[in-house]
């Protein structure tokens, strides 16, 4: 099951730092595809490829999939994550092509990054391979 959150809406949960993972996908108009790596069929039709992140989540004791973009990923870098989980409320901002998501630890200042650059490298065992999404567990 995967998170899907609308225009205002506002969700409580449990982030599994440990669960973050890179995935390169590829966006076709209407869907996002998973790039294959080596002879991607996308990648040679010359369509660019995004990096996005998957976590796990617990939400009202369930466990979701979120996932989510390199904006995303350096405001979840920014919060202090000394254990291997921490409660996060996550709202989502816009729609369609205008979606923002807030991500910021319940009782404290919103994170916010508006300098576009990319996301710094998370050290992740799971974040390994050559494309990005050779996940070994």
């Amino acid at each position: 099951m995967w998170l899907k959150l609308t225009k205002g809406e506002m969700v409580s949960a449990e982030l599994d730092i440990s669960s973050i993972r890179m995935v390169n996908k590829h966006w076709m108009g209407d869907r996002s595809e998973l790039c294959l790596g080596e002879g991607c069929p996308f990648c040679i039709a010359g369509i660019p490829r995004q990096r996005r992140y998957q976590a796990t989540l617990v939400v009202d004791r369930k466990a979701v999939n979120w996932e989510f973009g390199a904006l995303v990923m350096r405001r979840v870098s920014r919060i202090d994550h000394s254990l291997a989980t921490m409660e996060v409320t996550i709202t989502r901002r816009g729609e369609g092509k205008r979606t923002r998501y807030d991500v910021r630890r319940p009782g404290r200042a919103r994170t916010e990054d508006t300098t576009g650059k990319e996301a710094p490298p998370v050290q992740s065992k799971y974040l390994g391979g050559k494309y990005g999404h050779m996940v070994r567990h």
